[in-house]
């Protein structure tokens, strides 16, 4: 839940190593970078105390994460070289802009009741003034909640994420079972640099937050904007996001938690 990077803010990994090589290291020489498609956000090396067949902690290093107008995937790498033999890590981060708000034109209501003139309204309660709103033309996102997910027990003995994270085997109970997401290529995720599946990007929004039934909601007649792959043994239809047309409007309906102490969720809505 920490792979989420804010523009000009001070950022901080602490490295360990763990070799295990046969015969072990000695003497590596540590560096490490973070990518973008741009070239090298930053970069370093440290030294210390090798040793072999533990846990060895290394230091930590610090970085100010650059500025950015757009959310960017930038890849964090580790290397230990000595002599001919090269080991290297490498892991997903992705930063986003430290100024990041909803157009004005967005009503949040935690009640269902909205401004008029509203041109899209969020909210966990879809009302009768909210179907004849979007019948008119307007844009309802409706957060789902009780009654429209599929929720199951924890797995894997984790506090969090159980919606993120799937089962090493495929022991029962198999409706607690999910296997991966599936993202369609569409205009509502603007430049978010997905790549077709929930990668820890949506970790934060996803990781506690069960997937829509999509059966007795009446949407599984085609695939949802995010499908969530439910234990082949079972098999329901469950999705993270959904849209319909409604009148001259439009309906989205999502289980992802939009909290807005995420960056990553208030820039995707």
């Amino acid at each position: 839940n920490d792979r989420i990077l804010i523009s000009n803010t001070e950022w901080t990994c602490d490295f360990f190593v763990s070799d295990y090589s046969h015969p072990a290291m000695k003497e590596p020489q540590f560096k490490w970078c973070m990518e973008s498609e741009n070239g090298v956000v930053a970069a370093g090396e440290l030294t210390y105390d090798h040793g072999a067949y533990k846990a060895v902690p290394i230091g930590t290093v610090k970085a100010t994460v650059p500025a950015v107008e757009k959310p960017q995937k930038v890849i964090l790498k580790a290397t230990l070289t000595e002599g001919d033999k090269v080991v290297v890590n490498e892991w997903d981060l992705w930063i986003f802009p430290d100024a990041i708000s909803l157009p004005k034109e967005v009503c949040m209501s935690e009640n269902g009741e909205f401004d008029s003139k509203a041109k899209v309204v969020v909210t966990p309660r879809f009302t009768e003034e909210l179907v004849a709103y979007a019948k008119a033309g307007g844009t309802v996102i409706v957060l789902g909640s009780e009654g429209l997910v599929r929720p199951f027990n924890s797995v894997l003995h984790l506090e969090e994420g159980r919606y993120f994270f799937t089962r090493p085997a495929s022991f029962p109970p198999y409706e607690e079972l999910q296997s991966g997401t599936i993202i369609q290529e569409h205009p509502m995720f603007g430049d978010l640099p997905h790549e077709s599946y929930a990668d820890f990007l949506f970790y934060n929004m996803l990781g506690e937050s069960p997937g829509l039934d999509l059966e007795p909601l009446g949407f599984n007649d085609c695939d949802p904007v995010i499908r969530m792959l439910h234990s082949y043994q079972v098999g329901r239809s469950m999705g993270c996001i959904v849209e319909r047309r409604l009148g001259k409007g439009l309906v989205i309906v999502t289980s992802l938690d939009m909290n807005k102490k995420f960056p990553e969720a208030t820039y995707l809505l």
